[in-house]
């Protein structure tokens, strides 16, 4: 059977198939960076391209699941994103009217025990400048400033325009975010779909905080819109994200600036600390949010999609960046095993089912937390009456994405 039909075949691999193997990267997000250290640690020459003329501060604060972690640490990164990330304490979800919590998870309790490595949450920047660090000291070359157009792909190569250069590469990997060019390519017509939800993001200095936001995630759930809040760099800094249904009326792009006025009057009937956090925001980032259904394909020849340019996600799983992590590891190792076209295949069949249903829970997710009327009445009370009563059958939903280790193939 063909790798693309089904099975992926059959001889013994064979180990080792990277070492001297050119390998070149489309963005130089988390995604593509963990996989340019994935590679290169396997021996591959790797080079990345962001058409960013910097590595810049963008995206504010980050949650990376113990799924992730556990990828991080098998790339040689355990002491380091300890150092820059912290370990989640406690969610604590709420209604809009109310301050009293109606469900919470301990994750300063369980994640370690449970799914042997913790929650950790954070600034962006930090594990961006980490994964950097990492794939410099590696060999990794990094040029920022430079846009990637995939032109053709060949029997043996793809052929590229880098800057005003052409060039061409025995191997791709697309990392280059939702708004991948190097999608059309790989599955051509396919798009991603607004969804109807429109996002802002702000970071706020602790010192301007209400001290009850700074030790725990607080989702604030209301009709049509939620709030999350937690605390990153060692709680000098609380993390702000707002989310609202409405129209799409700016392009997705993290650099679009928000009218933090027009934010405050959006959430003005949001429990007090929320109130008060995003009454002393000054400056804010605004865009829409989008998804993917499944891909027909993730590959063409030598050339691969990686994280969201092959599976954006809502963010309500927090699971968008891991879900990358994840894809970088085990790419690198199937094509250290595989030659390329079926590490390619095996790498989609391996991945795709798990990421398939973390996008479908991240939008059921989404229904939650926006939910109005009896709905709203429904759902949180029998969540409330879990996490009361049971919690052992909540962390238990939780045990398919969290408990996963890919870097010991127990993914499922």
């Amino acid at each position: 059977m063909s790798a693309k039909s089904g099975s992926i075949a059959t001889t013994k691999p064979a180990k080792g198939r990277l070492r001297g193997q050119s390998c070149l990267i489309i963005g130089a997000g988390l995604g593509g960076l963990a996989s340019a250290l994935a590679l290169a640690q396997k021996g591959a020459k790797v080079r990345v391209y962001e058409r960013a003329p910097a590595l810049r501060e963008v995206g504010a604060g980050v949650q990376l699941g113990p799924n992730g972690v556990k990828v991080l640490d098998a790339l040689g990164l355990a002491q380091g994103v300890r150092r820059v990330f912290d370990p989640a304490t406690r969610v604590e979800l709420c209604a809009q009217s109310a301050e009293n919590p109606f469900a919470r998870m301990d994750f300063a309790s369980i994640a370690q025990p449970r799914w042997s490595a913790p929650m950790l949450q954070g600034h962006r920047a930090d594990v961006l400048a980490l994964l950097l660090q990492a794939c410099e000291a590696a060999g990794v070359e990094v040029t920022p400033g430079k846009s990637v157009q995939v032109t053709e792909v060949l029997a043996e190569a793809v052929a590229l325009r880098v800057g005003a250069q052409d060039q061409q590469a025995p191997l791709v990997i697309a990392a280059d975010g939702l708004g991948s060019h190097a999608r059309a390519q790989v599955a051509p017509g396919h798009s991603p779909r607004f969804t109807g939800h429109i996002a802002w993001r702000a970071i706020l200095p602790a010192r301007l905080a209400p001290p009850e936001l700074m030790d725990r995630t607080l989702v604030a759930c209301g009709a049509g819109a939620h709030t999350v809040t937690y605390p990153v760099r060692g709680g000098a800094l609380l993390n702000i994200v707002a989310v609202e249904e409405g129209p799409a009326d700016l392009v997705e792009d993290w650099s679009n600036e928000g009218d933090a006025g027009l934010l405050r009057s959006r959430f003005s009937a949001w429990p007090r600390p929320v109130r008060e956090a995003l009454g002393a925001v000054q400056e804010v980032r605004r865009w829409p949010l989008y998804d993917h259904d499944p891909l027909p394909t993730w590959s063409r020849g030598r050339l691969a999609l990686l994280g969201d340019a092959c599976h954006p996600m809502l963010p309500y799983m927090a699971q968008g960046a891991t879900m990358a992590i994840e894809d970088a590891w085990v790419l690198a190792d199937k094509l250290d095993t595989l030659a390329p076209e079926a590490a390619f295949a095996a790498y989609e069949q391996a991945r795709k089912p798990r990421t398939t249903r973390v996008q479908r829970t991240a939008r059921a997710n989404g229904g939650v937390y926006h939910a109005s009327g009896a709905k709203a009445l429904v759902l949180r009370t029998g969540l409330g009456v879990i996490s009361a009563a049971a919690p052992g059958l909540l962390h238990r939903r939780f045990d398919w994405l969290y408990g996963a280790d890919v870097t010991a193939e127990r993914c499922v």
